[in-house]
């Protein structure tokens, strides 16, 4: 019996396989399929690993799913396809109390990029109830992440309105968040425009 690969070779495999596809989007479907058992916490068929293992396996799979999805290069009939085969094991990475903040960094945009392809793919299959439930419940846990997140400071170069003194004497506050809430209101508003119009 041949001694399982570390790691630093399944890394390496596996960015092997991220120029493949890169070169030619009909690897995809493949790809994914075989980098799934690597990343699902549930770890089905997989060799046991250590933690920081499977940490780096997972960062590795999440980043490549949200690129995947991010991707211009894959036509969206082919991303909506490839959605529904990554829906089980983003939910499992989401459900881990003890996930990676890369991992779920990743998966959060992955989750960002699916849930419209999903949307439409419920839209023309309504009997599809177990991938809606799926990405309810990635939706719900992300929002659940999110609120009961600490409050902190992720990126050094990221800034908030909390950084501005209250007697600035040129950024006031209170003007900059009523701007910022009239934007949000445009921006949600398109939101609603486009969901009215798929549903009209």
């Amino acid at each position: 019996m041949a001694a399982p690969m570390s790691v630093d070779q399944q890394i390496k495999l596996l960015e092997e396989a991220r120029r493949v596809v890169l070169n030619d989007p009909n690897y995809y479907q493949q790809i994914i399929q075989g980098i799934l058992p690597l990343i699902d916490p549930r770890g089905k068929g997989e060799p046991q690993r250590d933690t920081a293992s499977k940490v780096e396996l997972q960062r590795w799979g999440a980043e490549f799913l949200a690129e995947t999805f991010a991707s211009p290069a894959i036509p969206p009939q082919q991303k909506e396809t490839l959605c529904l085969t990554v829906l089980e094991a983003l939910r499992s990475m989401l459900d881990d109390p003890n996930q990676d903040n890369a991992v779920v960094k990743s998966v959060v945009q992955t989750a960002a990029s699916i849930y419209p392809l999903v949307f439409r793919w419920i839209i023309n299959n309504s009997y599809d109830n177990q991938s809606w439930e799926r990405i309810q419940a990635i939706k719900t846990r992300i929002l659940q992440i999110w609120d009961t997140a600490a409050p902190g400071r992720g990126d050094p170069m990221e800034v908030s309105l909390g950084m501005v003194p209250p007697n600035h004497s040129s950024l006031i506050p209170r003007n900059l968040e009523a701007e910022a809430s009239g934007l949000l209101d445009r921006m949600l508003g398109i939101f609603q425009e486009s969901i009215s119009r798929c549903y009209s």
